[in-house]
């Protein structure tokens, strides 16, 4: 091949690259619950040399999370068992493509020792927005004995 058909050539192909390398790069945006997923992940180096973009949108509880991905707002997002349930049953258009089980040691339901119940908790009585993890647990304690 005669050298100004490598220098051609060569031309050529690096005008290919650089058309390539132009392309705009993909942006997978994710609902994180208070940063913890991100934070984890910038931890762990997880987060290096990606072959996308990540835009963040951080979300104060799963339900709004939940909500943000029913509507498109989100690619993808961590949510518990309870947000997703609650969002399945309420019409939602979301799937689980990850699980992971967890412990119960942090959960807990919390009753001020000054105060005598004299009856189970209520989802009426729960301070929880509608699809929150806190309204299953307080759900669920109902299934347990009454103490005092």
């Amino acid at each position: 091949m005669p050298p100004i058909s490598r220098l051609l050539a060569l031309a050529g192909a690096l005008l290919l690259a650089g058309q390539v390398l132009a392309e705009p790069r993909i942006e997978l945006r994710i609902g994180d619950q208070k940063g913890n997923m991100r934070a984890q992940l910038e931890a762990a180096d997880g987060l290096r040399d990606l072959p996308y973009d990540i835009k963040w949108a951080e979300f104060p509880a799963a339900a709004p999370l939940a909500e943000a991905l029913n509507a498109g707002a989100v690619d993808a997002g961590i949510i518990g068992d309870a947000p997703l349930l609650f969002a399945l049953a309420s019409g939602a258009q979301v799937k689980a493509i990850a699980v992971d089980k967890s412990d119960a040691y942090g959960t807990a339901v919390l009753v001020d020792p000054g105060r005598r119940c004299t009856r189970r908790p209520t989802s009426r009585a729960s301070a929880s927005p509608p699809g929150a993890a806190r309204l299953a647990i307080t759900w669920r304690s109902r299934r347990w004995p009454a103490r005092g």
